[in-house]
This record gives structure tokens, sequence and C-alpha cells, in this order.
């Protein structure tokens, strides 16, 4: 009787490791959400979002398997010219009146071999103007500490490019060489502090 008591607590604290989540907050005062996109050109114009909210869950401390999701105001983005920024938000760009979220959800997460430190390969759907495509982010992780606070921080630089056209953010103009002033393709520079 009392070795099947055991073996029923043992079985339960098992399955209660084996369900344990490791919940991540994204800390947006750490964080940078930017991109850039090439400008007349030769030119790159970078850009950034202020205002963002993120959540990590993990199956204990590392990201393999991690779901993911990361909500954006579009409103907030970011360039240093105002009146670049007010185009952005308008109905050729972002418009933000109908459309006022981006959003990543995760699909899935695996770790890549890497000498030089853990790094994911981050298979998602990026959705903006209300359109939903498949999205792959390369992240590395650059290190894990714990705070004065006694949080664990663990920061991560993530990678990816996506089409603009994809997301109807097809605004242009030519310019006498006949090439667009804005190119179609964006790249994405993310760097991520995440807080447990």
């Amino acid at each position: 009787m009392k070795r099947g008591i055991f073996t029923l607590v043992l079985l339960l604290l098992m399955t209660g490791t084996c369900w344990a989540e490791t919940t991540w907050q994204l800390a947006p005062g750490r964080s940078k959400l930017g991109f850039r996109v090439k400008h007349m050109v030769f030119m790159d114009v970078e850009g950034r979002f202020k205002k963002f909210e993120g959540k990590v869950t993990t199956p204990g401390d590392d990201l393999t398997a991690a779901k993911m999701v990361v909500i954006i105001a579009a409103d907030s983005v970011y360039t240093g010219i105002k009146d670049r920024d007010r185009h952005l938000i308008g109905e050729d760009f972002f418009d933000t009146a109908q459309f006022p979220e981006i959003t990543f959800t995760s699909r899935e997460v695996t770790k890549i071999m890497d000498p030089n430190g853990e790094c994911y390969k981050i298979t998602g759907d990026l959705t903006m103007r209300g359109v939903t495509k498949p999205i792959i982010l390369m992240a590395k992780c650059k290190s894990m500490k714990t705070l004065p606070n006694g949080q664990t921080r663990m920061d991560l630089v993530a990678t990816g490019t996506l089409n603009r056209f994809d997301y109807q953010l097809q605004w242009n103009e030519i310019l006498e060489t006949g090439k667009a002033i804005v190119g179609e393709t964006v790249d994405l520079e993310l760097k991520i502090a995440l807080l447990k």
C-alpha cells in the first residue's frame, strides 16, 4: 500500500515537472524592434517601433519549443522624421486607423548548432495591415544573467526579411532613372530582452 502511494506521488511530481512552463515578458525599455529599407536606391532608412508588448513561454530556460506572442502598436513607428512617420501611419502604408496592431505568433522554435553560442530558428506568422504571412527569424542568445532584483534576463539578437508588398504596403514613386524610391525588401533587426 505504501509503495503504491509512493509511486503515485512520484508520477504526479514527474507529470508536474514535464508540464511546468517558464514565462518571460518582453522588456520594452531594454528591447528594440527595428527595421531597415532602401531609400532612393542607395540610401538606407532605419526605423523602429516605440510601443510593444510580448510574452514567451518555455519548457524551462531553453527557447526550444517556446511559444511567442508579440503585439506592436503600428502608430508608434519612428524614423526620426515626423513627416515620414505621418506618411507611414497613413493609408499608403500601415493604415493604423483600420489596422492599429502588428502581431507575431510563433509556430515552431528549433535550436541550431553553433559553436559560438545558442542559435534558434523561429518560424511564425506575422500579421500586418490585415494580412498574415509566414516569416522566419534567426535568433542568437547573447547572454543570460540574474539581475539584482532576482529576475533572470535573457538577451537575444534576431534578424529576418520580408517583402512589404506581401502586406499591401505598396506605395511607391519612380525616380527619373526608373528606380523606385522605396525598396520592397525590409530587413528586420531585433534586440530582445526577456525577463523571467
